[in-house]
C-alpha cells in the first residue's frame, strides 16, 4: 500500500481528490505542514482493522506477560475467568487514562 504525502495547502485545495485517494482507492495520505508529517488521512475501515489489530496485539502481550510471571514464578497459576477479569480491568484503566490525556 503506498502512502501519498501532501502539504496542508495542496490538501486544502484539493480536499476532494485527498478524500478519494483515502476512501476510494484506499492510499493513506499523509499532510505535511513545515515539511513534518502532522497527520494520516485513513480510510474509515482500514482505521477500524488497524484499531482491531491494535487491540489483538495488546491482549496477546497481556497474555504473554502473566504467563511470564507465572512461569517465573511471580505469579500464581489463575483460572481463565480470573485472568480475563484482570485483563479487563487493566483494559478499563488504560481507557480511562487515555480518556484524560485526550480532554
Amino acid at each position: 500500500m503506498s502512502e501519498i504525502t501532501l502539504t496542508s495547502e495542496d490538501a486544502r485545495l484539493q480536499w476532494r481528490k485527498t478524500l478519494d485517494a483515502a476512501y476510494v482507492h484506499r492510499q493513506p495520505v499523509v499532510i505535511e505542514r513545515y515539511k513534518e508529517p502532522i497527520v494520516v488521512l485513513l480510510n474509515y475501515a482500514q482505521w477500524k482493522k488497524q484499531q482491531q489489530r491494535m487491540m489483538e496485539l495488546e491482549l496477546l502481550l497481556e497474555v504473554r506477560t502473566a504467563k511470564a510471571a507465572v512461569e517465573s514464578g511471580q505469579s500464581e497459576l489463575i483460572s481463565h475467568d480470573e485472568l480475563v477479569r484482570q485483563i479487563m480491568e487493566r483494559r478499563k484503566e488504560k481507557e480511562a487514562g487515555h480518556a484524560l490525556v485526550g480532554n
